[in-house]
C-alpha cells in the first residue's frame, strides 16, 4: 500500500484506540492541522470524519477546522469540503507582500490569497481565519501596515498574527543565523505589535489572546479549549494530547507511527504526568495570554503582582487578574515571575 493511504489507515486505527476522559461528553471541536491537510483528497478527509463520528459523540454545532495554504485549493475542492461538514477554514496567508512571501519560501502569491478567500466565501465558508507573521528580517512598520490593511479589507472572521520564530534547520533560519538576513529588531517588533492591536481594534476585531483577534462570536472554539486547560486528543504523527494530569506525544517518525498502530498499540513516543506546580504554572501562563486572565487567588501572594499592576500590564477586577494590551505582549515573562 502506498505510504499516504497507509498513514490514513493508521490514523483511523489510532482514533479507535483513543479514549476521552469523559466519554459521555460530546466533542466540541475538530482541527485538521499540522503540515498541509488540504493535500489530502476529499475522500480521505471524509473517511477520517466518518471514523471520528463513529468513535465519538459530537456537539450539534461542533467546530470543524481545516488548515490550508492559499494556492493549493480551488473552488471545487472548497465546495466539497464544505459539503463534508468542514465549517471553518484557516488559511496560512503570512503576508500580502510578494517579496516577503518569497523570503519565507511560501509557494503562493498575494493574488492567490485574494482568489482563495473569494473562492472560500463562494463555497459557503462563513467562518474564515487567516494567519499572518510579523517581525520578518528587515520588515518596516510601513510594510506590515500594508499587510494589515489588506487583511482587514478582505474581512476574514478571525485573524492570527504571530511574531516570527525560526529554526536553523530551515532555509530562512539558516540565512538569519549566517547573517545573510538581518535579525528582527526587538523595538520594531514591539511597535509593530502595538500597531497591530490598534489597527485590528479599529477594524472591528477584538483581541482575545495575545496573537488572536476575532469579530464578535468568531473566537476559535478549538484554541480556547487549549488555553483553558481542557483535555484534548492529539491524533497522528507528532501529535500532542492532554488527558489531565498526563500529557502525551506521538512518534514523529512516520514509519514508527504507522507500524505501532498497525500492531494495535497506541503510537506514543512519551508521556508525562504534570505535578500540581506544573498545572499551576500552565494555568497562569495560558491565562495571562488571554483577555479573561486568571483567578486572583492563583497569584495573590506573588510579590511581583503589585509591580506589574503599577506598570499598567495587569489589572485586578474583583477576583480576576487580567492583562492589558501591553501586558499581553509580556505575558510569558510575567507568568514565570508570578509562578
Amino acid at each position: 500500500m502506498p505510504r499516504l493511504p497507509r498513514y490514513i489507515e493508521a490514523l483511523k486505527a489510532e482514533i479507535n484506540l483513543r479514549h476521552l476522559p469523559s466519554p459521555q461528553s460530546p466533542v466540541g471541536s475538530v482541527y485538521f492541522g499540522g503540515g498541509t491537510p488540504s493535500l489530502l483528497s476529499v475522500d480521505q478527509i471524509e473517511g477520517l470524519l466518518q471514523q471520528l463520528k463513529a468513535r465519538f459523540s459530537m456537539t450539534s454545532d461542533c467546530e470543524v477546522t481545516l488548515e490550508a495554504n492559499p494556492g493549493t485549493l480551488d473552488l471545487h475542492y472548497l465546495e466539497a469540503l464544505r459539503n463534508l461538514g468542514i465549517n471553518r477554514l484557516s488559511l496560512g496567508v503570512q503576508s500580502f507582500l510578494d517579496d516577503e512571501l518569497q523570503m519565507m519560501g511560501r509557494i503562493h502569491s498575494s493574488r492567490q490569497v485574494i482568489k482563495t478567500i473569494d473562492d472560500a466565501r463562494s463555497a459557503g465558508f462563513d467562518n474564515l481565519s487567516i494567519d499572518l507573521i510579523y517581525g520578518l528580517p528587515g520588515q518596516s512598520l510601513a510594510q506590515w501596515t500594508t499587510t494589515l490593511k489588506r487583511a482587514i479589507a478582505l474581512a476574514p472572521d478571525h485573524i492570527s498574527a504571530y511574531t516570527l520564530t525560526w529554526s536553523e534547520h530551515t532555509p530562512l533560519g539558516r540565512r538569519i543565523e549566517h547573517g545573510a538576513l538581518e535579525r528582527p529588531d526587538e523595538e520594531t517588533v514591539a511597535t509593530i505589535y502595538e500597531t497591530t492591536v490598534t489597527q485590528f481594534a479599529n477594524g472591528g476585531y477584538a483581541q482575545y489572546e495575545v496573537s488572536n483577534f476575532a469579530r464578535p462570536g468568531y473566537e476559535s472554539v478549538h484554541n480556547r479549549a487549549y488555553w483553558s486547560g481542557r483535555p484534548y486528543l492529539g491524533l497522528g504523527a507528532s501529535a500532542h494530547g492532554f488527558l489531565p494530569p498526563a500529557r502525551y506525544w506521538n512518534h514523529a517518525d512516520l514509519d514508527s507511527y504507522i507500524e505501532t498502530t498497525e500492531n494495535n498499540q497506541l503510537p506514543e513516543a512519551g508521556r508525562e504526568t504534570l505535578s500540581k506546580a506544573d498545572v499551576r504554572l500552565e494555568e497562569i501562563a495560558l491565562g495571562l495570554r488571554r483577555r479573561e486572565g486568571i483567578a486572583l487567588a492563583l497569584v495573590a501572594n506573588s510579590s511581583p503582582l503589585p509591580r506589574f499592576v503599577d506598570a499598567g500590564w495587569l489589572t485586578i477586577e474583583g477576583d480576576r487578574v487580567r492583562p492589558t494590551s501591553a501586558g499581553l505582549f509580556r505575558a510569558d515573562g510575567m507568568a514565570t515571575a508570578l509562578a
